[in-house]
């Protein structure tokens, strides 16, 4: 069971393993959040992110919401195709 809730929540161990890939320091990280690296920390240890969060990190690390939010392993973002009526 995925716990979504505190420093070892999935979406925590995500963005620690994107920002290990990608070299990205706690300073990167609060440029691309737009967020203070005080509250950047905060949200590593735990607290809930806005959900302008998860949009920001996907668009930046090129992943799925899913995948940060644990809900799959598949990083590629799908496209959506709407069906004309």
């Amino acid at each position: 069971m995925y716990r979504y809730k505190g420093e070892n929540s999935v979406f925590v161990k995500r963005v620690k393993l994107l920002m290990q890939e990608n070299n990205t320091d706690l300073d990167e990280l609060a440029k691309i959040l737009n967020l203070s690296v005080i509250e950047c920390d905060k949200m590593l240890r735990g607290k809930e992110p806005s959900y302008e969060v998860f949009i920001y990190l996907a668009l930046h690390y090129k992943v799925s919401c899913d995948f940060i939010l644990g809900l799959c392993d598949d990083r590629e973002r799908k496209k959506r195709i709407r069906k004309k009526d």
